[in-house]
């Protein structure tokens, strides 16, 4: 059994009068936590807050039948016992048990030796009816559903449990309206799968887990984290001669949201006005792309332009541009090649016949 659950009265007064003789404060709540939800969890934490040692004192079966009527607990003592002292915020946690009583208004005294509390409550009907009443049938547990994430990237992995379904039945998950995962129902009423979140716009979607009868809507955020600026791989500027094709590359990118896509730009203005884009691509699965031969053809000779790349994840998160790099078009030669080599030919010749009366000359004045 737990530490924390302390059943026998006398064992847990010497806890309390120790804890108190250290200079503890000592704060006790009631309650019944039939089925825990998070609203008895933050009054928990709030208790908590207010001193230094949290003792809860738990209805017992009979205490909560006495409150609620004859349908309750729907959770047996023990197992509400073993949910409280799991809570870190609680330190210790007890049974409250309700002395035989009619139903009717009753007030009940708190004393810890200082202080002294008279609060009033409620029974519904006897501890002890007269004449106890056919075991009821096992009520049928509220559909309950435990998920390990309601936030993250695209592509990560979602794990949905749940309890109270119907038996034997299949459970579907869809998200955004899009049937995304399914799975068969066990005969106890409960359920496993896991799926991944997929490509989608960064923020709120909405996720509807049912099985024709029990439906539970959720809401799952998609991160909207913007994927890091891709590193360009060429040097700038880049000369490419008039007509050649030209690749352009730069690092890939990695992010949570995979995969990613880059966006390309190619302008005759380094600010990328918007009448200097002259190649505008989006969508790109790689990272490296072909300008064609073609397409180079239109660009004209002793210009400077300028190209820029961004990545995209897949929850349509968009970073930075890169810086802009520059592209030089070098002109191609014209002349044919008989001309060129002429000329050089008689180019080496002038050379040397300058050479040839340069020295001639010295020769005299020597």
């Amino acid at each position: 059994m737990n530490k924390k659950i302390i059943l026998d009265r006398a064992a847990l007064a010497k806890i309390i009068e120790s804890l108190k003789d250290q200079g503890k404060k000592i704060v006790l709540t009631n309650g019944g936590f039939n089925i825990l939800h998070v609203g008895h969890v933050r009054s928990l934490i709030d208790a908590k807050s207010r001193g230094d040692i949290l003792l809860v004192a738990l209805n017992g079966d009979n205490s909560l039948k006495a409150l609620k009527g004859e349908n309750y607990p729907i959770i047996p003592e023990d197992e509400r016992l073993q949910i409280i002292a799991a809570l870190e915020c609680v330190d210790f946690v007890t049974t409250f048990k309700i002395p035989e009583l009619g139903a009717g208004l009753y007030e009940i005294e708190i004393d810890d030796g200082e202080d002294v509390q008279i609060a009033k409550f409620s029974i519904i009907s006897p501890t002890k009816p007269p004449s106890p009443p056919p075991p009821p049938e096992p009520a049928q547990l509220p559909a309950v559903i435990e998920i390990n994430r309601l936030a993250g990237n695209v592509g990560a992995e979602v794990v949905a449990s749940g309890t109270g379904f119907l038996e034997s039945g299949v459970i579907t998950i869809q998200y955004d309206g899009e049937l995304l995962a399914s799975a068969d129902i066990d005969a106890e009423g409960e359920f496993l799968l896991s799926f991944r979140v997929p490509v989608g716009e960064h923020g709120d979607h909405i996720m509807i887990i049912s099985d024709g009868l029990n439906t539970k809507e959720l809401t799952f955020t998609v991160e909207s984290e913007a994927p890091a600026a891709p590193e360009l791989l060429l040097g700038t500027p880049i000369v490419v001669k008039e007509g050649d094709e030209l690749l352009l590359d730069w690092e890939d990118v990695v992010d949570k949201s995979m995969p990613v896509s880059y966006a390309l730009q190619l302008a005759q203005d380094e600010r990328f006005s918007a009448g200097s884009v002259f190649l505008d691509k989006a969508g790109l699965a790689d990272s490296e792309y072909l300008i064609e031969a073609s397409t180079m053809k239109l660009l004209r000779p002793r210009r400077s332009y300028y190209w820029r790349v961004r990545a995209v994840d897949s929850a349509s998160n968009i970073g930075e541009w890169t810086r802009a790099a520059e592209i030089k078009i070098a002109p191609v030669s014209t002349m044919p090649a008989w001309l060129m080599y002429t000329l050089a030919v008689l180019g080496a010749l002038f050379i040397l016949f300058i050479w040839y009366m340069i020295r001639r000359a010295d020769r005299k004045t020597g």
